[in-house]
């Protein structure tokens, strides 16, 4: 991929990807950084030169250590994944696990929020900055160091596109306008990396790490746009991040906050800690880079214990229930598993079984099910019953880690859990939109 000025070819980019999908290394005029990753999918290591990079998580994906070019720096944290300690630097929390301090040597930054946990001010050694929002907290307006700023959308919602904010007007994700036009130039890794001027010039260039630390920059950028700028993720003076809902700190890789909506298994964890290949637009859902269509077939055999009272003769039966159960989803979004969770069929069953009854053995009538519900109604006997059985959320399935398009599954509902057992196909790689 080639970034030109007329026939001058002003950067050259090329990638490589592994079979799970995952960025491998990025060649940038000659330069290539390598990216390492563990079994979870978590970036492990960044390598070019001159810089070296690598990190280590404990198992519920919270950052251990971060060595860089030889220095390690270690992070401590409680029992509800808050971060106590990130090499110098002490983090304080208030009783709903959001960050209101950070300690370091050359001072502390306070943040202060709302009560509906918008951050509404953050000062500290030369920081001064206060934020006012919408009712869908949607940050309307921002004063950072003096500048007021007043943000104009393209919509009312927090991923809706910046089109001017009272010091410039802007081409989301492609320029910025304020008296001269100013292009931004993406690397591929979310990020916006170089400023063009109008006649094509580099003006500008910004280098960050994975996770959307700066590592080094030249010339002025304009713009809060910088890493993932495409996605709306806005930079402020203090060095974070707004990333939607919640503030995000690019030098640990993690909100400031807990997720709102509690999505997956730790919620400070910025993309599950992959980001060359997620983002989070709106601070509250992980969103795979890339677009597929994609579709998933779930086959089970259920058994199912259950117990009925006959409201005639109010004899207890005991029932046990086997069937097959089954479920189809097909979607088109971005993603490694796109949008199929939205508008899911949800698995239906008929199972059929035997009743113990006064010491006789009764065959029990056919019954249905549709999602969690069941219905049935025993042969020979009045009554009727009506349960609720949440199995294991297809939504949660497909958003999860696997990439299964076919697959085969045993649920014993007695547990309310789905085992995937067997995975028949896997999704082919599509092309990557990045």
């Amino acid at each position: 991929m080639q970034l030109k000025q007329g026939a001058t070819v002003l950067r050259t980019t090329g990638y490589a990807w592994d079979k799970a999908d995952q960025i491998t290394s990025q060649t940038v005029n000659g330069v290539t950084t390598n990216y390492g990753y563990d079994l979870a999918g978590q970036l492990t290591s960044e390598v070019r030169t001159g810089y070296n990079v690598a990190y280590t998580y404990d198992a519920n994906g919270n950052r251990l250590s971060k060595t860089v070019n030889g220095v390690a720096e270690s992070y401590t944290y409680d029992l509800a994944d808050k971060m106590l300690t990130a090499g110098a630097k002490c983090y304080t929390y208030d009783a709903a696990g959001r960050t209101v301090g950070i300690n370091a040597p050359g001072g502390t930054t306070t943040l202060t929020y709302d009560y509906e946990s918008r951050v509404t001010a953050i000062t500290g050694p030369g920081i001064s900055e206060t934020h006012t929002y919408n009712g869908l907290d949607t940050r309307v307006g921002t004063v950072q160091g003096g500048v007021s700023r007043t943000f104009v959308r393209d919509g009312s919602y927090v991923t809706d596109p910046v089109l001017r904010d009272g010091q410039a007007t802007y081409t989301p994700g492609v320029s910025e306008r304020r008296g001269g036009v100013s292009t931004w130039s993406h690397s591929g890794l979310k990020n916006a990396d170089a400023q063009t001027t109008s006649v094509g010039a580099i003006a500008a260039t910004r280098v960050y790490d994975a996770f959307g630390a700066e590592l080094s920059a030249t010339g002025t950028w304009k713009g809060p746009f910088g890493y993932a700028g495409g996605f709306g993720y806005q930079e402020d003076s203090s060095g974070l991040k707004l990333l939607g809902h919640r503030y995000y700190d690019p030098t640990t890789g993690r909100f400031l906050s807990r997720d709102p909506i509690k999505d997956g298994r730790n919620w400070y964890v910025y993309s599950r800690n992959r980001p060359n290949s997620s983002t989070d637009p709106d601070g509250l859902e992980v969103v795979e880079l890339g677009g597929s269509l994609n579709g998933a077939y779930f086959v089970g055999l259920d058994y199912a214990l259950k117990a009925r009272i006959d409201t005639s003769t109010w004899d207890v039966a005991v029932a046990q229930d086997a069937g097959l159960s089954f479920g189809v989803q097909i979607g088109v979004g971005p993603g490694v598993v796109g949008s199929v969770r939205r508008g899911s069929i949800p698995a239906n069953e008929r199972s059929s079984g035997y009743s113990a009854r006064g010491g006789d053995m009764q065959p029990d009538e056919m019954s249905y099910s549709a999602g969690p519900w069941s219905f049935s109604h025993p042969i020979g006997g009045n009554g009727a019953d009506a349960s609720y059985h949440p199995d294991l959320d297809l939504e949660d399935k497909l958003e999860k880690e696997s990439k299964p398009i076919l697959g085969l599954a045993m649920r014993w509902q007695l547990f309310d859990s789905e085992i995937n057992l067997t995975t028949l196909f896997r999704q082919a790689r599509n092309g990557h939109f990045i």
